[in-house]
Parts: structure tokens; C-alpha cells; sequence
């Protein structure tokens, strides 16, 4: 299975590379949100993990974009199921929380992170 990771930092992205490769999965990588929307358009996968804070869009624009991508896709009948996204990000306040949810997230999950952590929720 393909998992979109999108990380501006390289230190995070290569740190849950490591661990969602090592878990069998397919990892593609976007640093910026225009690489990840071109990502996410092309190979449609079927789970994403984006940070919060990235260069030029933010995370809860880009996750809102995705959604509004899907929503046309599916209109189109080109995609019947809406893609979990998981916020992998050190902003852990309510009102961060509420916001990256609003803009349609399936869970966050809180850097920095034990190993295991990222890959047992990705499974779950």
C-alpha cells in the first residue's frame, strides 16, 4: 500500500520513511503542498500523513484542498471513499485540533512520537 508522507522537514519525513517502509509500506514523498496535491491527484493513495507547518501551504489549507478534490472526483464517480489523513505534527493545542478536523482529518498523531506509534495507527 502507497502512503502519501508530507514533511517540509527533512529530519520528520526521513523518520517516518524509515518507519512506514519498514512496516511494508510504499512510501511517496511531497515536501511542499503542490508537490503533495500533484502526488495526491496521480497516484491516489489510499492514506496520507502531513505535517502542519510546511512551506507556502500550510496543512489545513492542503487538507481542505484534498477534500475538495475528492469531492469533485467522486461527483465524476472516479472515487467512492474519502482518503484517511492523519496529522503528523508537534501543534497539539484544542483549537489546532479543531481546525485540522474541520478541514477533514481522520486523526492526529503527535511528533515527537515512539517508534511504533506512527506505524500502529497507520494499521489501525
Amino acid at each position: 500500500m502507497q502512503i502519501l508522507v508530507v514533511e517540509g522537514s527533512a529530519t520528520s519525513r526521513r523518520f517516518i520513511r524509515e518507519e512506514l517502509s519498514g512496516g511494508g509500506y510504499e512510501v511517496l514523498e511531497a515536501t511542499n503542498g503542490a508537490d503533495a496535491l500533484q502526488r495526491f491527484q496521480q497516484h491516489q493513495p489510499p492514506l496520507v500523513t502531513l505535517s502542519v507547518d510546511m512551506p507556502g501551504r500550510n496543512g489545513f489549507e492542503l487538507c481542505e484542498s484534498m477534500r475538495a478534490l475528492e469531492t469533485i472526483a467522486r461527483t465524476r464517480r472516479q472515487v467512492e471513499s474519502i482518503v484517511p489523513v492523519l496529522f503528523v505534527t508537534a501543534r497539539d493545542s484544542l483549537a489546532d485540533r479543531e481546525r485540522g478536523y474541520a478541514a477533514g482529518a481522520t486523526d492526529f498523531i503527535v511528533k515527537p512520537f515512539a517508534p511504533g506509534h506512527l506505524l500502529r495507527a497507520v494499521t489501525n
